[in-house]
């Protein structure tokens, strides 16, 4: 394809503003703009010989939103992520006494779910916690095999989560 045909269908095509909206949030607009911008002003040759146009696409876009060296990251993104969007005043409806059961129980829960069969998984849990819920910090912690606690934890969160809607 040459680069006017597929600048037409980048243009013409809707799903490509949909990659946009996926990938880039409230800066799709602009991100599509920079995109096609920044395939006008390569070459014509290096445009034909893209041969999967729907991967170079993603590919590109998730790097310019993704790379802080970028020039679109730089002048979009970052002044982007700098302003202050939070409102004010955030309202939300919380039930109390599940906010109350999750907050101090959690731990309790898993306790009483185990009945002291399996105090490793009260300990794994507590150290799945300290390390901010990372499974790979949580393996190096405590030394135990990735796969084996992530299922683990998988079926402590199951048990958490039945516990929560009962």
């Amino acid at each position: 394809m040459t680069k006017d045909e597929i600048i037409k269908k980048l243009t013409t095509d809707n799903r490509y503003r949909i990659f946009c909206k996926e990938i880039g949030g409230n800066l799709s607009d602009d991100l599509f703009q920079e995109y096609i911008l920044r395939l006008l002003n390569m070459k014509s040759e290096a445009v034909e010989k893209i041969t999967n146009i729907d991967f170079y696409t993603v590919r590109t876009l998730m790097n310019m939103v993704r790379n802080k060296y970028d020039p679109f990251f730089k002048t979009f993104k970052q002044l982007y992520d700098d302003v202050d969007l939070i409102p004010d005043k955030i309202e939300i409806e919380v039930d109390k006494e599940k906010l109350h059961f999750l907050i101090e129980d959690e731990l309790s829960i898993i306790k009483k779910e185990y009945n002291g069969k399996y105090p490793y998984a009260v300990q794994l849990f507590r150290a799945y916690r300290n390390n901010n819920f990372n499974f790979r910090k949580t393996q190096r912690a405590t030394g135990i095999n990735y796969v084996a606690a992530f299922k683990e934890i998988k079926k402590i969160k199951q048990r958490i989560k039945k516990r929560l809607d009962d």
